[in-house]
């Protein structure tokens, strides 16, 4: 009898997510070795579309640290996690890669997410199969205990559960793979950070031009005329936080609305995975049968 051999994944070292730019929502293999970044078509990520990439922009290396990125001379430079990795056209040191990294090249950011990290959050929500459907061959061929035509129905119905188990996994992945908490959490612990700034320094001016010209000034996000020069550079500070402030808001609005989508879709795989092992034929195969009263 023929066997059936488990799918294999290709080696991967996990994925990476555009959270911005031209490449939006599109996610990326990185393979065991990682590989080039750029707009070249033979990088392993290519980003052709987004200009502000250079030919060869940056890598993905394994070294006795782990996986790593360095920049390799691009001219708008490489940011992991905001910070940039080296000046203009020059390389930069490997820094270490942990989950959830952002990464920004160009106009493009990417969230790192290791392969580790995937395969746990499916095994949480997906349980293993029964087995190998290949090992359930092996012993139904060799049982003496059921028909025929029984164990055929029963290797139909593994063979069909295996089937959607393996769906359930991709769509698992697809599903939990954009979910990017993580970023919503530090936008919002800048944004307290800004505001604190803001409010400090509000009450700094507040001593110094009076409380009803620092909520002008608040009101309007500018610097009102009649104010003596040598106050100027406080309030222009004053209003470059209220702008920060406004637009980190935004961003975490926007953020909010767009994981809580995420988050959605993935429950939403989740219940419609849950019904079908309700109504799964193998629970209906080995359940007792019940008799109604004659």
């Amino acid at each position: 009898m023929a066997t059936v051999e488990e799918p294999r994944e290709k080696a991967s070292s996990g994925t990476l997510l555009a959270t911005s730019g031209p490449y939006t929502e599109r996610m990326f293999t990185v393979g065991s070795r990682g590989g080039l970044i750029g707009r070249s078509r033979k990088c392993r990520i290519s980003l052709l579309h987004d200009c502000e990439v250079s030919h060869n922009h940056a890598v993905i290396e394994v070294n006795s640290n782990g996986l790593c990125i360095r920049d390799v001379g691009s001219t708008f430079g490489t940011y992991l996690n905001d910070k940039r990795l080296s000046e203009p056209k020059r390389a930069s040191d490997a820094h270490k890669l942990k989950p959830c990294d952002s990464i920004k090249v160009g106009q493009t950011s990417l969230r790192w997410r290791p392969i580790e990290m995937i395969r746990t959050a499916v095994a949480v929500a997906v349980p293993r199969p029964f087995g190998l459907p290949a090992l359930h061959i092996q012993q139904l061929a060799q049982s003496t205990h059921a028909s025929t035509e029984v164990r055929k129905e029963l290797l139909e119905v593994l063979m069909a559960d295996y089937k959607e188990h393996t769906e359930a996994v991709t769509s698992f992945r697809r599903a939990f793979t954009p979910i990017d908490l993580p970023q919503l959490y530090r936008r919002m612990q800048l944004l307290l950070h800004v505001q604190a700034q803001a409010v400090a320094h509000a009450c700094h001016l507040r001593d110094t031009i009076g409380a009803q010209a620092t909520a002008s000034l608040a009101a309007d996000a500018s610097p009102p005329s009649s104010l003596a020069a040598d106050h100027n550079s406080d309030c222009e500070r004053l209003c470059e936080l209220i702008r920060e402030v406004a637009s980190l808001r935004s961003e975490c609005l926007q953020l909010h609305a767009e994981q809580r989508d995420r988050l959605a879709e993935l429950i939403s795989v989740h219940r419609h995975y849950s019904d079908s092992l309700v109504a799964t034929p193998l629970r209906a195969l080995l359940l007792p049968q019940s008799h109604s009263p004659q």
